[in-house]
């Protein structure tokens, strides 16, 4: 764990506020292996608290009260610091739902993980396994980082598609407050935002619905372009086809990622801003991480990348670009 004391020694160094002594201890601190990676990432978090929160001009932050909330948080480990930007990148994304009503909140408590999508606003999560949900708002989505080991199981209300790998020896299990959805592999949507209504369309695969009706489970089976809808007030459990041109939710390029390779997030960014991505050195596709890629311009996203991985972007053309390992500074 970070000590708090450099942590402060780094808030109030921006504000010039040192003397000396803690001038020499500061430095000193810089001088340990990796210090200054964790430093530089601090320094940036920090400043896209700032950043976000300007944007909402109906709202003045107290940064400084912020930054004690998310400095308690901070974990970075000497030596896999490279490797543990999610969980700093974590903490300031929580603060900042609760500010500026960003989507994304994690909870690094016993692995689980929320993500809440605001409504009006849609978000991506890509889940461990490489399955997806791409939520409309209000939503939320509750489940255990990596999942269980014989079962993939999320609890779940508001509206989303899922695009879920196959898994014959992990079932993949929503749970709502109006019934449970579950699948081996298949995509399909989920809907509960409207009241005492639960609505599932399978667009590819099998689906099994089930609801509970005077008190017994009762189910159906839905298989490609078929709708389960159940009704509480109704206490019924229909099925029928649907327009697959109607389909609930389409899915959208911009991602959520947990723990994901670093050659899934590349392929992500070349098809959400229409550009092509090379490597001098294939070793950092198979690196893991974990970030948001929502509503980032390009150029934030190579800083973001050039900052975790120490590298540094080079425009070939004007749609075409290079990542090579910058040098150490």
């Amino acid at each position: 764990m970070m000590e708090d004391e450099i942590i402060e020694l780094i808030e109030r160094a921006d504000e010039a506020n040192l003397n000396a002594q803690e001038r020499i201890k500061l430095n000193t601190w810089l001088a340990k292996p990796g210090s200054k990676a964790q430093y530089a990432q601090i320094k940036n978090l920090k400043s896209n608290i700032k950043s976000v929160a300007q944007k909402e001009q109906s709202y003045t932050p107290d940064t400084s009260k912020a930054w004690q909330t998310i400095k308690s948080q901070l974990e970075i480990k000497e030596k896999s610091y490279r490797f543990k930007v999610s969980y700093v990148a974590a903490a300031a994304v929580a603060f900042l739902a609760i500010i500026v009503g960003v989507n994304f909140i994690f909870n690094n408590q016993a692995n689980n993980i929320t993500v809440i999508v605001q409504s009006g606003q849609k978000d991506t999560i890509v889940f461990n396994d490489g399955s997806k949900a791409y939520a409309v708002g209000p939503c939320k989505i509750s489940y255990t980082k990596g999942f269980d080991a014989d079962l993939r199981e999320v609890a779940f209300s508001g509206l989303a598609f899922f695009d879920i790998e196959r898994d014959v020896s992990r079932p993949f299990i929503i749970n709502t407050s109006k019934g449970t959805v579950d699948v081996l592999g298949t995509s399909f949507t989920v809907n509960t935002q409207v009241k005492n209504e639960f609505t599932v369309q399978c667009v590819s695969g099998k689906v099994r619905m089930t609801a509970v009706i005077d008190d017994k489970s009762e189910e159906v089976i839905l298989t490609k372009n078929e709708m389960g809808s159940f009704n509480k007030n109704e206490n019924a459990l229909a099925k029928e086809a649907f327009n697959p041109a109607l389909v609930h939710v389409v899915p959208k390029t911009n991602l959520i990622f947990e723990d994901r390779p670093l050659s899934e997030i590349i392929t992500a960014i070349e098809e959400k801003h229409k550009v092509k991505i090379k490597v001098d050195n294939p070793a950092i596709l198979n690196l893991i991480y974990s970030t948001n890629l929502n509503d980032n311009t390009l150029k934030e996203v190579f800083s973001e990348l050039e900052l975790t991985f120490k590298l540094k972007t080079i425009d070939q053309s004007p749609s075409s670009y290079l990542l090579k390992k910058s040098k150490d500074r």
